[in-house]
């Protein structure tokens, strides 16, 4: 399994390890649904295999909050989308580790603050989409 999309599935949670059993995947698309936190134990044991382009999903979800370090096990995530959520700020530490992060979308959330070093570790961040929020 590379890719694994689940749309509309009414996924409120997820568990822990949950894409552990999955060594291939690249790509997850968990949009439409009402998860309304991210959590680091949720990536846990993530595929950590070189040169692998990672895509997450998280669009149209109810996400207010993600846990500091959320996506660190995910060392490759080129892609991650959470645009259409409850996102108030961008904090410190939520993308921590996530050296490879060429596309962050937040737009159409209703983030008033960045803050200060929020961004910091993303070196290779050419696309940050903030549109439709109230900065």
């Amino acid at each position: 399994l590379t890719v694994l999309v689940l749309l509309n599935a009414g996924i409120s949670t997820i568990e822990n390890n949950a894409f552990a059993a999955f060594p291939y995947l690249l790509s997850v698309h968990l949009d439409h649904n009402t998860l309304s936190l991210l959590k680091r134990a949720y990536f846990s044991g993530w595929n950590k295999r070189h040169n692998s382009t990672v895509y997450l999903s998280f669009s149209y979800n109810r996400i207010a909050n993600l846990e500091v370090g959320c996506f660190e096990e995910i060392s490759y995530l080129a892609m991650l989308d959470l645009s259409h959520n409850l996102l108030s700020e961008v904090a410190s530490g939520w993308f921590r580790g996530l050296a490879f992060l060429h596309t962050l979308i937040l737009s159409h959330n209703k983030i008033e603050v960045i803050s200060a070093n929020s961004l910091n570790s993303l070196y290779d961040l050419r696309v940050l989409n903030l549109s439709h929020n109230p900065l």
